[in-house]
């Protein structure tokens, strides 16, 4: 172990005093040279018992060992905790772990952003019912404990042979008359239930988050499990429905923040509406949604070969979306020889394929001044010299990706979060999180996509 292993927040990780020696077959040793995860000089900021992870290759052949350390908070007292809860699909019998949620906790110190913590308790582990489970998490610091609790949905595993896959979705009538929950199969539409009633209010539609900003589109098809909430009002509905003067979407107000955004791809032909004139901003984007734009903005070319996938038949609305993505690189498929066009695309993930399609147009060079974010052209003699190949798994990453969860990107998605953060494409969201395992919404998109065309 180093000389210390005792930190408190803000404390940069010191692993002076840490010696590693390598023991080969005819019993002798050799000290090394190693890397650590996080690395030296990472500010610490998430609270508890962390795992350091050393590690030396030699040969092709990679040893790992760990030591641990504690960061502490000693000038605060815990008030509350709050959670990011997974985005991920469960099924019976599966567990949570701490990879799926982000905890952060939030002391008596003044200052409005929290910490992220390590060393919390998930109570049920393991889902054993299929529907809507409500998770609790606790944590404890300072002989104080705090809880949170959230909500996933629970799927019923596919029957048949793994050949049909069905999803819960589930009706939250806001204090009305009970609504049953539909279990729905995959690439199918969710019939609308029947109006609930409530006392003195009349009932304005289903939603999807709880805040009922998007309405929900009883054409689109389900993807995943998901809870609909609905919406009251004092006045009835006289079924005109109020478009809010911007002439295009419904539910994309003036007033929200990616409403230029959507203004922008929409006029640009790069994304449609969900139908009913409606965008669905909340909405999780796709892999067939992500590479149907890309494609768009390639002018729809000629494609020569189907796609090699198995779940990608011709003639839907992405089959050559996915077969040019395909061809260039731009995207790969799973082992399985699938590619899963239905599945969500991770915050990580669409930062990663818009990586690799500033690639292929030749525009893949980080900005060398972080508050002027132009991608620079390849050709461009005076083009900045440092590029994400360089960047890619080198020292200062998290240094210059100072979000709470930077240790939280894959190491294979470093490279594209890099160069999306630093051209301004993408942002972090509340709490200084970046939140790469998260799907990625149709805004979010919308919004990345008119900065990476404004900055090329």
């Amino acid at each position: 172990e180093p000389d210390n292993t005792e930190y408190n927040v803000g404390d940069k990780l010191n692993i002076t005093g840490l010696v590693v020696e390598a023991t080969y077959s005819d019993e002798s040793k050799n000290p090394v040279a190693y890397t650590t995860t996080p690395k030296a000089d990472t500010v610490l900021g998430a609270v508890g018992i962390q795992t350091v992870t050393v590690s030396y290759t030699e040969k092709g052949v990679t040893k790992v060992t760990s030591f641990e350390i504690t960061v502490s908070n000693p000038d605060a007292t815990l008030n509350e905790i709050k959670v990011t809860p997974p985005s991920k699909t469960y099924y019976v019998g599966e567990s949570l772990g701490p990879d799926d949620i982000v905890v952060i906790a939030f002391y008596d110190d003044g200052k409005e952003e929290g910490y992220p913590v390590v060393g919390y308790k998930i109570t049920p582990l393991v889902l054993s019912t299929a529907g809507t489970q409500i998770i609790e998490v606790s944590y404890t610091e300072g002989g104080k404990t705090e809880k949170a609790t959230f909500s996933v949905t629970v799927n019923n595993r596919p029957t048949g042979g793994g050949s049909t896959v069905s999803y819960i979705v589930t009706f939250n009538s806001n204090g009305g008359s009970a609504v049953t929950s539909k279990t729905v199969t995959e690439n199918t539409k969710v019939a609308k239930p029947a109006d609930p009633t409530k006392e003195d209010l009349f009932f304005a539609g289903w939603y999807t988050d709880a805040a009922l900003t998007t309405a929900y589109n009883f054409d689109a098809l389900v993807t995943k499990s998901f809870t609909l909430y609905a919406k009251w009002t004092d006045e009835e509905d006289d079924g005109e429905e109020e478009e809010e003067g911007n002439g295009f979407f419904t539910d994309v107000p003036e007033s929200v923040w990616y409403y230029e955004d959507v203004k922008y791809v929409f006029e640009a032909g790069l994304m449609d509406g969900t139908g009913d004139n409606k965008f669905s901003p909340g909405i999780s984007v796709t892999r067939a949604m992500l590479v149907t734009v890309l494609y768009r903005m390639e002018k729809s070319p000629e494609v020569d070969e189907p796609a090699g996938f198995s779940d990608v038949p011709a003639g839907t609305w992405y089959s050559n979306a996915v077969a040019w993505a395909e061809a260039e690189g731009i995207v790969e498929g799973y082992p399985d020889g699938t590619f899963k066009p239905n599945q969500n695309v991770s915050r990580q993930e669409l930062a990663t394929v818009l990586l690799r399609y500033a690639k292929f147009i030749g525009k893949d060079q980080i900005s060398a001044d972080p508050d002027d974010p132009v991608i620079e052209d390849d050709d461009d003699e005076n083009a900045d010299d440092e590029t994400l190949d360089n960047l890619s798994g080198t020292e200062g990453f998290d240094d210059d990706l100072e979000f709470l969860d930077a240790a939280r990107i894959g190491d294979w998605a470093k490279e594209g979060v890099a160069f999306c953060v630093k051209n301004g494409i993408i942002q972090g969201r509340p709490g200084n999180i970046f939140d790469p395992a998260a799907s990625a919404t149709r805004g979010e998109l919308a919004a990345m996509l008119h900065r990476f065309l404004q900055n090329i």
